[in-house]
């Protein structure tokens, strides 16, 4: 050995190879090449294997720097595999095992060094908020975060996430805190548009939304301000999001079992394709006023009033203002309830003609 020069601990230089042919690993781009299935196949495969070997590496190393990091790694690749769908129990059981990673890097607290750390904290939020739908329950969490990592890169989307989460909880109080504070310290001029858009959206419960306005496919003119008096729904769907062409056929349905003056249903289209919509709604029954925003979600109407998600539906009262942003049609059910009260059955086929000499006989031979 050199004189002066440093004794290399074997089992820390162990330890970093392996984490470094771990990183590269993980950061291997899959061959693209053939279908989309064999594609993600391939992926499917490559993060298996990855799972495998960030597995053997925090057996290896537990408690080290080292260990930790291949945790992170396995839980990042479950996270993906998850995504990724297929058949099976495959993609529950992925989701499954990438929670309980998580949750276990979690319970170590500051046990975790930086910037791991900051990243299981985010991962930990996200979780809590797809889990429970009660903003009560990670609020705090996110909370915690804001003032750890002011100036972290996954701020604007965390936010993003959790005040489109309180807009659907209702919690218009929060969500335009939330909204508000990502505007004022966002830099990016289309980010700044899109959380005014959203700003905007919020607006609407107060003020509801005098000035929006369409011209429906039919070529008629259509202005919500028009119509006030009756309860309005906005859903926003698109053909290409299977969800959100079922939804509209349920909304339809339970329209149908109101009363026209009460309820009017209007379905907002972000195809850009303008035969698209036509297409989806061919075998289904949608009784609505149909319009069509043919430039899609990237849009200057969906950036202005904050749509950046299909389906989403707008319950407006009689008045025009917003009460609610859904995407469930059983909520959208409970809101009318609410708003109109419960829903008289309405006949849906005409009396059968009573038989000669029976006209007297009541509802005797009617359509039930």
């Amino acid at each position: 050995m050199r004189a002066g020069a440093a004794a290399v601990d074997p089992l820390e230089l162990g330890r970093s190879m392996d984490l470094a042919r771990l990183r590269a690993l993980e950061l291997l781009a899959p061959d693209l090449g053939g279908t989309a299935a064999e594609v993600e196949a391939r992926q499917r495969e490559q993060l298996q294997q990855l799972v495998a070997a960030a597995r053997a590496v925090a057996v290896a190393y537990p408690g080290t720097r080292e260990g930790l990091e291949a945790v992170v790694i396995e839980a990042r690749a479950l996270d993906r595999l998850s995504h990724l769908g297929g058949e099976g129990p495959g993609p529950t059981v992925w989701a499954q095992q990438a929670a309980a990673r998580w949750s276990e890097l979690g319970a170590l607290g500051t046990g975790v060094p930086e910037p791991l750390r900051e990243e299981v904290r985010y991962r930990l939020i996200r979780q809590a908020m797809a889990e429970n739908p009660s903003p009560a329950s990670w609020l705090g969490q996110l909370e915690g975060f804001l003032g750890a990592y002011p100036a972290s890169a996954r701020v604007a989307g965390l936010i993003w996430e959790a005040a489109g989460r309180l807009e659907r909880a209702g919690d218009w109080a929060q969500a335009k805190r939330l909204y508000g504070r990502a505007a004022a310290g966002a830099t990016d001029e289309a980010l700044r548009r899109r959380l005014a858009g959203k700003l905007s959206k919020i607006e609407g419960v107060v003020r509801g939304f005098p000035g929006l306005a369409w011209e429906s496919v039919d070529g008629a003119s259509i202005r919500v301000a028009d119509l006030q008096g009756k309860v309005v729904l906005l859903h926003f769907w698109a053909s290409w999001n299977e969800e959100s062409v079922g939804v509209l056929g349920r909304l339809a349905a339970i329209c149908r079992a109101r009363a026209p003056a009460d309820v009017t249903l209007i379905a907002v289209s972000f195809d850009t394709d303008r035969d698209a919509p036509g297409r989806a709604l061919a075998s289904l029954s949608a009784d609505a006023v149909h319009i069509r925003e043919r430039e899609g979600l990237s849009g200057a109407f969906a950036e202005r009033y904050g749509v950046d998600r299909v389906p989403e539906t707008w319950v407006l009262d009689r008045h025009g203002r917003l009460c609610s942003v859904v995407s469930d049609p059983e909520r959208v059910a409970a809101e009318l309830a609410r708003l109109l009260g419960p829903a008289a059955e309405r006949r849906t086929e005409a009396p059968a003609r009573p038989a000669a000499g029976q006209e007297d006989a009541g509802q005797e031979g009617a359509a039930p």
